[in-house]
């Protein structure tokens, strides 16, 4: 009987201490099998963004094209009213389903917007890769698929 007052004691002390941490930094889009579905015309904010030194250096979204056309990618890293980059290392791609790559970009210091074109077929995924080889920070991206122009001869 007298071990049981401290085992209560000692069973909610752990109780409140495993309650009361805070809890660990959940990376929910760090593959491609876990990417994050996004839609053409809204800009996405990754408030989390990447950070390198934390071990978040990847994350993946991806669309499917609805029609026939060029995709125009804007990626900006950073906060532009504190005047941060945020990742200064890393590489932007863009592949196909089939992991074809389509277009790339290489993170560099002292650029914080990312721009690239690209062709997509409608009804096939896309996927995007951020990848943070060094710093941290935010980041925001949008995509636009624009019909391709037909010339006429």
């Amino acid at each position: 009987m007298n071990y049981q007052r401290p085992l209560i004691l000692l069973i909610v002390i752990l109780t409140a201490l495993l309650t009361g941490c805070p809890r660990r930094y959940v990376d929910t889009d760090n593959t491609h099998i876990k990417a994050e579905n996004i839609n053409p015309g809204v800009r996405i904010e990754d408030r989390d963004g990447l950070n390198a030194r934390r071990g978040d250096t990847d994350d993946w979204k991806v669309f499917l094209a609805p029609k026939n056309g060029r995709c125009d990618l804007r990626v900006d890293f950073g906060d532009a009213f504190k005047e941060t980059q945020g990742v200064t290392a890393g590489q932007i791609a863009v592949r196909s389903a089939k992991a074809e790559l389509l277009s790339s970009a290489d993170i560099r210091p002292g650029q914080t917007r990312y721009e690239m074109s690209f062709k997509v077929k409608a009804e096939k995924r896309y996927f995007i890769h951020l990848r943070a080889d060094k710093g941290s920070g935010p980041y925001a991206l949008k995509y636009e698929i624009k019909k391709r122009k037909k010339l006429g001869l």
